[in-house]
């Protein structure tokens, strides 16, 4: 009777440990989805700033296109890049570009060469890199004439 006794509490205690071990598998699993829904959810707000960064870069009256107090979505304006890139004094725009590099390339037609970094605030030392590059028209106030470029814009976090 004594052994029978010994025996049902040795089957109940492994019981216990098998359900304590499953229990922490379950609770592991928990956490590592909770850690991957989080990180989706950091990447995801990156990736909308960063989107951001984009509209308020093409929306901006210091390098959009406009004529006649209309603003053209989707243009740069080549003059005004230049005179962007020459600006001494550039700590406001830190707020608004944050820590990124945005450069443009003229990719058509193949006889037109323009490549500028507009802004240069890269991290030295970075977890994440975020690259969009998206087709802009470039206009040239100086013949009228309109270009395909391409706009290159980093984000580090």
């Amino acid at each position: 009777m004594f052994i029978k006794g010994q025996l049902r509490i040795s089957e109940s205690m492994i019981v216990l440990f098998v359900v304590f071990i499953l229990f922490l598998f379950a609770f592991g699993f928990y956490i590592k989805e909770l850690k991957s829904g989080i990180s989706d959810k950091l990447n995801e707000e990156r990736d909308f700033s960063n989107l951001l960064l984009i509209n308020s870069l093409m929306t901006s009256p210091e390098l959009g296109c406009s004529k006649d107090t209309v603003v053209e979505i989707g243009c740069l304006d080549m003059k005004k890049i230049d005179a962007f890139i020459k600006l001494s004094d550039k700590e406001f725009y830190k707020e608004v570009f944050g820590e990124s590099v945005i450069s443009v390339s003229g990719i058509y037609p193949d006889s037109f060469s323009y490549d500028r970094e507009i802004y240069d605030n890269a991290m030295d030392d970075y977890d994440l890199k975020i690259v969009r590059e998206i087709p802009v028209s470039l206009y040239n106030p100086d013949n009228n004439g309109y270009f395909i470029g391409l706009l290159k814009v980093e984000v580090y976090a």
